[in-house]
């Protein structure tokens, strides 16, 4: 009996592990494919319409958007740019990242008819055929329509703030309003063309919008108002000084506190060249200075940081949103372009000045 007790043991353990085992393989075949993150996808496998790769070390800002773009909770992103870092592409890719994870009728919008028929012929066209993952999806040259992209796997439609008949009856999933400080109500009888081309799709509980621009008008901006709304987030780098180490924005500042500090001509008097040749950072924490050469390494540490948020000196995200918005906001000023340097601003600022005194003084 007792062998007989040892021999039904030893099948029941079997039968168990055999449960076991099943049981693991039903679940991995149920259970839903590991969700791809849109910046995996910028940065690996999509490139500028010259060909460029995305560059993360250029561009660092870009991870954290990307990461907007996939939290269920955020419906619109809103990036306030200044020109040439980066943001048209930037949303570019993103749209073309979503539709290649699941491909959706789109929709691309801007300010007049000529700029929506040249970036689809001269942006997405070429974005969309030198990604690895749509190129397939793209019809040859003959067959590319400017006013509509018809793709193999989704359609993207267009729109401009000049026609009512475009921002009517589309229903899309994802979409991309360009330059939004630029498009003219005045034109449209109806409404303001931003708000008819937001209502489209507005029933699809997992849409996605992007809407960009460098800022207008104060006090009649468009994405101003966007980015007061929603999380409101800046870019913000540590201090390269190993005793400091503080995260900040940076700004242009006026002389007194943190931001861009030049010297002036011997009489006091401000000089483009001058301001150039000496222009350096002062951290508004410790006071010291921050050469050029410090710059972009303090960027590509950088973290994005939303309004009511602060950043630990050990690179911690602590805090909470002042505003829990679906509206992900952000902010980048020109101090961050990889185009530009401290004496580049301060060259532009002197010489902005100058005309400015010098037009009072007329």
């Amino acid at each position: 009996m007792i062998a007989a007790a040892e021999v039904d043991d030893d099948e029941k353990g079997k039968d168990d592990e055999f449960r076991f085992r099943l049981r693991r393989e039903t679940i991995r075949t149920i259970r839903p494919p590991r969700e791809e993150r849109t910046w995996d996808i910028v940065s690996q496998d999509i490139r500028s319409h010259k060909n460029e790769p995305f560059s993360g070390n250029d561009y660092p800002w870009t991870e954290g958007i990307c990461d907007a773009a996939d939290d269920p909770k955020v419906r619109t992103i809103a990036l306030q740019f200044a020109a040439r870092i980066g943001k048209t592409v930037l949303a570019q890719s993103i749209i073309i990242a979503l539709n290649s994870k699941s491909p959706a009728t789109s929709m691309f919008g801007s300010s007049t008819e000529q700029l929506v028929k040249e970036t689809i012929k001269n942006k997405y066209y070429p974005m969309f055929e030198k990604c690895k993952r749509t190129k397939k999806w793209v019809p040859p040259k003959s067959k590319r329509l400017q006013s509509r992209m018809d793709l193999s796997q989704m359609t993207m439609y267009t729109a401009w703030s000049g026609s009512y008949s475009t921002l009517a009856d589309k229903d899309p999933r994802y979409k991309h309003a360009g330059e939004i400080d630029k498009w003219d109500a005045s034109k449209s009888t109806e409404a303001d063309p931003l708000e008819l081309f937001m209502e489209r799709g507005i029933e699809i509980p997992d849409r996605k919008s992007i809407v960009e621009s460098t800022p207008g008008i104060e006090g009649r901006s468009r994405i101003n108002n966007y980015l007061t709304i929603g999380w409101n987030s800046r870019f913000h780098c540590p201090c390269p000084h190993k005793s400091c180490g503080h995260y900040q924005e940076l700004v242009l500042g006026d002389g007194s506190g943190g931001g861009i500090i030049f010297d002036k001509a011997e009489d006091g008097s401000l000089d483009p060249n001058i301001a150039y040749n000496t222009a350096r950072y002062r951290c508004e924490k410790c006071n010291r200075e921050i050469q050029e050469h410090q710059r972009r390494g303090m960027i590509r540490r950088g973290k994005w940081c939303a309004e009511g948020q602060f950043i630990t000196k050990t690179g911690r995200l602590r805090g909470n949103k002042t505003r829990d918005s679906e509206v992900a906001s952000f902010q980048l000023s020109r101090i961050y372009a990889p185009t530009f340097s401290f004496g580049d601003i301060a060259r532009q600022f002197v010489t902005c000045k100058q005309k400015q005194d010098a037009g009072n003084d007329e």
